[in-house]
């Protein structure tokens, strides 16, 4: 590039620049892609195994809780 000495719009620097290709960042994305395939595949594997965290959450459960809570009807006494 030093020797060829481009222009501000040369058609030529625009290209290589536009298909440049960072390492790094390529590598990043070839890895992340290799990894989201392998997490699919171990979560398909193990989707109906009993040993599974269970369907609800704890925090759903604890909503739900309070809301019951919250939606009784009497004294502190009957709890």
């Amino acid at each position: 590039m030093e020797k060829y000495q481009p222009e501000e719009h040369d058609q030529t620097t625009y290209l290589l620049q536009a298909t440049h290709i960072d390492e790094d960042d390529h590598f990043s994305s070839r890895v992340h892609k290799d990894i989201d395939a392998i997490m699919e595949n171990m979560r398909q594997a193990h989707q109906n195994r009993s040993d599974n965290a269970p369907k609800k959450f704890v925090i759903e459960e604890m909503k739900q809780d309070l809301e019951e809570v919250a939606g009784f009807k009497g004294n502190h006494l009957e709890l």
